[in-house]
């Protein structure tokens, strides 16, 4: 499981594509997380039945479903390496963060934390490039800020020699942070050996 971490605006679902393209193999698969799945579900919750923290918990629930789902179907179908934009670090720091809540531990860790990290400007030059409405509020700079602690928190603490941090700077492009990564992978026999 090689999970691809950060806060919006750091390229994470660029990235895996950028994978998808260069490793695609009948070993390797490559998940973007919350699946079409997970929205699906989502749509369906009556939000009227739930009280605030009640929700939180069937939110949770579905995150944790859809991401135990997908490890369990492609582990079936004989794939050695999940590539994922968002695994179990996300989880921990999104999950609950406006209610101080424990998350769900997924049966799954993370083997590897591929977790990017830039500069407040670039991030939000390309939230603001995106164009798409943040209802959750997600995508404020203060917010940011305060999730980008507790993905560096969460890593030091939980996650001691099993993440790699790659810095972006504004003028990378996503073939720059494609060689970083995939020299990593390859310097440590990640690939290799499985």
């Amino acid at each position: 499981m090689i999970s691809i971490e950060g806060i919006d605006g750091t390229g994470k679902t660029v990235l895996l594509e950028g994978l998808r393209d260069k490793l695609n193999n009948k070993d390797h698969c490559f998940v973007n997380f919350p699946t079409k799945m997970f929205y699906e579900k989502y749509r369906e919750l009556d939000k009227d039945k739930y009280r605030e923290e009640e929700y939180f918990e069937e939110v949770n629930r579905l995150q944790t479903e859809d991401k135990e789902f997908f490890y369990e179907y492609w582990k079936q179908n004989g794939k050695k390496i999940m590539f994922c934009d968002r695994y179990d670090v996300t989880q921990k720091v999104y999950d609950g963060s406006s209610l101080g809540k424990q998350t769900i531990d997924l049966d799954v860790k993370s083997d590897l934390v591929i977790y990017l990290s830039a500069d407040m400007e670039t991030i939000l030059n390309r939230i603001d490039e995106r164009g798409e409405e943040d209802c959750l509020g997600y995508e404020e700079e203060e917010r940011l800020k305060e999730l980008e602690k507790r993905y560096e928190r969460i890593l030091e603490e939980e996650y001691q020699g099993k993440y790699k941090v790659i810095e972006i700077g504004s003028e990378d492009t996503i073939e720059d942070v494609l060689y970083l990564v995939l020299n990593y992978l390859h310097e440590n026999d990640v690939l290799e050996n499985i």
